[in-house]
């Protein structure tokens, strides 16, 4: 699809990569906190378990900067994981994360405005559509 583009339409591929990128990861880092482990297909809290703050614990931080603690620690004392789950869970963190997942989708969508329209312009902005979707 980018073989042989101007450098505008290569940048604007660039673009597009980068923004769904974004999007599947902050979708994954809602799902990690707010999916079931059977559907998911992989252990729920995975990310606070490994130390990782993500999008849904950065979020929850605003409205709880205890979290800071947290996280600076990477959620390693016992009991960590399960107070950060439970403040995120009474914050915004999530529902801010699937808005900024939006925001990456639609900047993606905004990229593809650069390309002819085709069948493989279209598959792509349904895809956008799709990643903001998923539950796995």
């Amino acid at each position: 699809m980018l073989g042989g583009q101007r450098h505008e339409i290569c940048d604007a591929g660039f673009e597009f990569g980068k923004h769904l990128g974004l999007c599947f990861q902050l979708i994954d880092d809602a799902l990690d906190i707010t999916a079931v482990e059977a559907d998911l297909g992989k252990p729920t809290c995975a990310d606070l378990k490994s130390g990782n703050s993500t999008g849904p614990v950065l979020f929850a931080m605003r409205e709880f900067p205890e979290l800071q603690a947290y996280v600076k620690r990477r959620f390693q004392r016992h009991g960590d994981v399960e107070y950060a789950l439970e403040k995120i869970k009474q914050s915004n963190g999530v529902e801010q994360t699937v808005k900024m997942a939006e925001e990456h989708a639609f900047r993606a969508r905004e990229s593809l405005s650069r390309f002819e329209e085709s069948s493989s312009r279209i598959a792509l902005e349904n895809l956008t559509k799709i990643l903001l979707h998923r539950r796995r």
